[in-house]
């Protein structure tokens, strides 16, 4: 999403299990609210299935999802489009076109 936005991806990242020592530094607690459970939150190792969506969608006459990346320039286009109108920026609109099944 990053290199779609035309930002730069993340550089680096330490492990998982040394970003949790680090967290548990006396006083951090006073510094950030629930820095712990925010990194549980996202080492979690989460599997994505989507075939009840898949199977709900063919039911009401949708095709299944398409790949993300397929549409995730529309997703940018949109989110930046929301942010330069509450900034109160002109720009020209870009409108998505409705996803097809």
């Amino acid at each position: 999403m990053a290199r779609t936005a035309g930002h730069r991806g993340p550089r680096a990242s330490i492990p998982a299990n040394l970003a949790k020592a680090l967290l548990r530094a006396p006083g951090l607690d006073r510094i950030a609210k629930s820095p712990r459970a925010f990194l549980e939150t996202m080492t979690t190792p989460v599997t994505y299935d989507s075939r009840n969506a898949d199977e709900l969608l063919a039911s009401l006459g949708v095709g299944i999802c398409p790949p993300f990346e397929t549409y995730v320039d529309k997703l940018v286009e949109y989110v930046q489009e929301r942010v330069r109108h509450r900034r109160g920026t002109k720009k020209p609109v870009v409108e998505a076109e409705e996803p097809r099944g």
